[in-house]
């Protein structure tokens, strides 16, 4: 990279400095064309006036007879005019032809200087006569070049010719001219001369003058030489001259040759510098990339070594609490169940107020249990959903009427809107919904403490492909402050954390309900306003099942039952009961705020009315007789309501909230009071004390828990042989038959799964029919039912154990149904 640089920094620098010596030469050219003119100028003169007066010597009046010489002074005054000529030498007659160096009295010979007596005359040489014999029939002047002699020769024949055809009387005329004073022509400019004659003949050429200095350089870079050409043609003759200056490139352009120089020098060094700091960059940048990469490297073992650190707190915290949790539910089995039997025996007032105590302090500690497993897996990613089919309205229903005695009590409204564009059946996880549902209608009734709740059902209206549902619950309690919307959401976050709080709870809910609501492609918010209310929000993937349904198809809808009115001042309860009587198949539907204006039903032509029995008033004895009036009725005081409806003569009424069932099949005050439906334990426990007896085979490696089960089968057909542990268990079933095996899952040496295998590989190898195995265990992981159910277990039952799911799984076993999880 650097030579690379250097290289064109070297041709930068040596363009910069070609260009300053040309334009520093440029004014020397114009200077040197300005002096070169002038002195071809005085040069073309000083010969031509020479050939000129050699000329006008060998003509009258000079040349008259051939006696006849010019007059000395006369001839020197022609000389002073021509500076250069140093001699002129004129002969007539036979002295014409050179000779010798003696001067005769036809001849004359002027010198400009004094001469010494040695060097005067012309010498006899071969190429004088030559240039005489020339003269004579050319009739030109002639130039003789031979050592130091240089001189212009002509002659003339002024008489006639001899016999021999040579000229009698010749008129010759020799201008010896001097080099110096060709030279000193040249002045002070500092130029060199170079002078060739040429002429035709024996002649040819010969260099007269070369005054051009020796060892002259012309290609040099800080010298140059200007030459100009000058052809003088004369007749029989002519002078090629050629004009040259050496020029020194420094004197005329120094300045720009500096200039240029530390140009491209800086340039040159600016691009070293360039990339000196360009490689610095590199180098920097891949020292950087390196401690970067170091340090990426270390920071991914660091995190590695966190996520694995983090995975085994995990574990840790995930073994922990299901250690917790079986180690919670075991005794919780025993303290629930005894609650249980205690409660199902005669006891006072007192006592059975004790007990009721007891019985719900258990509940909310085993409902706390649930809430923490469920957030540690659900933080864990251990939480997984389900992608079935199920009827929305039906869990909606069930989730507000889970509440509806709680909201009664203290004199809240509750009801369900579900908007008709939602379908009925929808792909979703069920079970996971209506925790998130109850979850939230339980945060609603428990910070209300009058007015209404409403959760309502509709198409999110920005939903892709109209796959997402929005859920708002709605309620009229005490609201949450600005600051605290988002602080909720967190894991045992409360609004009101004081010591003195009014509300309990341990503030797990919510997040639950974010981590569920999230794992099922949704978002959860909330809007509040402290004092006003609050509404929490949740858009929750659930696109259409295959066969999809609206919410009001379903019940075939399309006005077969005639028009309806609903009369409710409050506007979101009125708008809900009229989509209900729209589902139901009531067309068309209109709302009343009160029942001030009556004459609009008799009007219409209504079929039917509906209303809060609270609402009703005098105004019904105006009504129509052939408008049925359907009340809704509080489930909390039902004795006083339906004597109130009596008092009114209305027939038909709903308990509130009413579900689309019910509203089809409304009940009538003439008929005898609904009374709870026998229990399923009572249900369960009649059918087993009537069947033939059973053998079961209990194996718990507890004392109380065996004790417990005992006890809920006292009096029922079932003869229980008791295990403490997994080999007693194996040699009980391989040496006898039982009905039914209930094997507690988590025993010290072998444990039920262990267990329930061998008593499977044992009856496969005496190909006996299997036995029913149903585990039990406090374990609630979805991986823990799967290994049981892996294992050959038939069904699984979750400690702690209640009577009726005890009672109902001995019922399946008995009918030969199969269990599941209960």
């Amino acid at each position: 990279m650097y030579a690379v640089v250097l290289l064109l920094g070297l041709a930068f620098t040596l363009t910069l400095l070609a260009l300053a010596r040309d334009s520093a030469l440029e004014a020397a050219r114009r200077e040197f064309a300005l002096d070169s003119l002038g002195l071809r100028t005085r040069l073309s003169a000083a010969l031509t006036a020479t050939d000129d007066l050699l000329r006008t010597l060998a003509r009258p009046p000079f040349a008259l007879t051939s006696e006849t010489l010019p007059e000395p002074e006369a001839l020197r005054r022609q000389m002073d005019r021509l500076p250069f000529i140093e001699a002129i030498t004129v002969r007539t007659g036979a002295t014409a032809r050179p000779a010798g160096n003696a001067a005769s009295p036809r001849s004359l010979q002027l010198w400009r200087e004094p001469m010494p007596a040695a060097a005067r005359g012309e010498p006899d040489t071969v190429a004088l006569a030559m240039a005489v014999g020339i003269a004579l029939q050319r009739g030109e002047v002639i130039p003789v070049v031979e050592g130091e002699l240089f001189a212009l020769v002509y002659a003339a024949c002024r008489s006639g010719v001899a016999g021999n055809g040579a000229c009698a009387d010749p008129f010759v005329t020799v201008a010896r001219l001097s080099r110096p004073a060709l030279l000193e022509t040249l002045g002070p400019l500092g130029l060199a001369l170079v002078v060739d004659v040429e002429s035709e003949g024996l002649l040819g050429r010969r260099r007269l003058l070369d005054s051009r200095p020796a060892g002259l350089e012309t290609g040099a870079l800080l010298t140059a030489r200007l030459v100009d050409d000058l052809r003088v043609i004369l007749p029989g003759y002519h002078l090629r001259t050629e004009l040259s200056r050496q020029v020194d490139v420094l004197r005329h352009g120094g300045g720009l040759l500096a200039t240029a120089l530390l140009v491209g020098g800086g340039a040159t060094l600016l691009l070293v510098a360039l990339v000196r700091t360009r490689g610095a960059q590199m180098q920097a940048l891949a020292e950087r990339n390196v401690e970067i990469s170091r340090q990426v490297e270390a920071q991914t073992r660091e995190l590695a070594a966190a996520r694995d650190a983090a995975l085994a707190a995990a574990r840790a915290k995930a073994e922990f609490l299901a250690t917790m949790s079986h180690e919670i539910r075991t005794p919780l089995n025993a303290i629930m169940g005894m609650s249980e039997l205690l409660a199902e025996s005669p006891l006072e007032v007192e006592q059975r107020q004790h007990v009721e105590v007891h019985r719900r302090a258990s509940e909310n500690l085993l409902a706390l249990l649930n809430d923490v497993l469920d957030l540690s897996k659900a933080e864990a990613g251990q939480l997984s959903l389900a992608r079935e089919p199920f009827d929305l309205r039906t869990v909606c229903e069930q989730s507000v009427e889970l509440f509806a005695l709680r909201a009664a009590a203290k004199g809240l409204i509750i009801y369900l809107h579900l908007d008709p564009a939602v379908p009925v059946w929808v792909c979703g996880d069920a079970p996971r919904l209506r925790q998130v549902l109850t979850n939230l209608l339980g945060n609603a009734v428990k910070f209300t403490e009058r007015g209404e709740i409403a959760l309502r059902v509709a198409r999110a209206e920005d939903a892709e492909q109209g796959t997402q549902v929005h859920f708002r619950v709605s309620d009229t309690g005490v609201g949450v402050p600005s600051d605290q919307l988002e602080h909720v959401f967190g894991a045992f976050a409360q609004v009101d954390a004081t010591p003195g709080r009014r509300h309990g709870g341990t503030g797990l809910g919510l997040a639950i309900c974010r981590e569920l609501v999230q794992r099922m492609g949704g978002r959860i918010w909330l809007e509040s306003e402290q004092g006003v209310g609050s509404t929490f929000h949740a858009l929750i993937d659930l696109p259409p099942a295959p066969s999809v349904m609206t919410a009001g198809s379903e019940h075939g809808g399309g006005g077969v039952h005639g028009p309806c009115l609903v009369v409710e001042p409050a506007t979101g309860l009125g708008a809900a009961l009229a989509d209900l009587a729209r589902a139901a198949g009531h067309a068309p539907v209109r709302v009343l705020p009160s029942f001030a204006d009556l004459r609009q039903a008799a009007a219409f032509g209504d079929e039917r009315l509906i209303c809060r029995a609270a609402l009703l008033d005098d105004s019904v004895a105006t009504l129509p007789p052939g408008l049925r009036v359907l009340a809704l009725v509080d489930g909390h005081r039902l004795g006083a309501c339906l004597e109130r409806l009596k008092a009114f003569h209305v027939v038909e009424y709903l308990v509130m909230p009413a579900t689309l069932a019910d509203f089809t099949r409304p009940r009538s005050v003439d008929e005898p009071r609904p009374t709870a439906a026998p229990a399923a334990t009572e249900t369960a426990s009649l059918e087993l004390a009537n069947g033939p007896p059973r053998r079961l085979l209990l194996v718990d490696d507890s004392a109380d828990n065996r004790q417990l089960v005992r006890a809920f089968l006292r009096g029922q057909a079932w003869e229980v042989t008791e295990a403490a542990d997994g080999a007693e268990a194996v040699a009980l079933a391989v040496a006898s038959r039982y009905d039914l095996i209930l094997m507690d899952i988590q025993m010290p040496g072998m444990d039920g799964y262990a267990a329930t295998a061998a008593i499977r590989s044992a009856e496969q190898s005496a190909d006996r029919t299997a036995m029913r195995i149903v585990a039990l265990s406090a374990h609630t992981a979805q991986e823990d039912i799967e290994r049981a159910l892996s294992a050959g277990c038939d069904a699984y039952l979750v400690k702690p154990l209640r009577k009726a799911s005890l009672l109902d799984c001995l019922s399946a076993s008995s009918g030969g149904g199969a269990g599941a999880r209960a």
